[in-house]
């Protein structure tokens, strides 16, 4: 799958695609659009970005 003209904004370390913590081997392609919030959640269907806010939180990230 293809990532979005706006996931190299948001992932630009990895050209449009988010690599989970996990496994750094995998690529997820970002889906979002200019449209999609900042920071996105993954609410609106992008795996990658669901991916990313669930590898930010498991490490306490946003709890702080």
């Amino acid at each position: 799958m293809q990532c979005t003209e706006s996931a190299r904004t948001r992932y630009p370390e990895g050209g449009g695609y988010y690599r989970p913590a996990n496994t750094p081997e995998v690529l997820i392609a970002c889906r979002c659009t200019g449209a999609c919030p900042t920071p996105c959640l993954g609410q609106c269907g992008c795996k990658a970005c669901l991916a990313a806010y669930e590898d930010w939180d498991a490490y306490g990230s946003l709890d702080s």
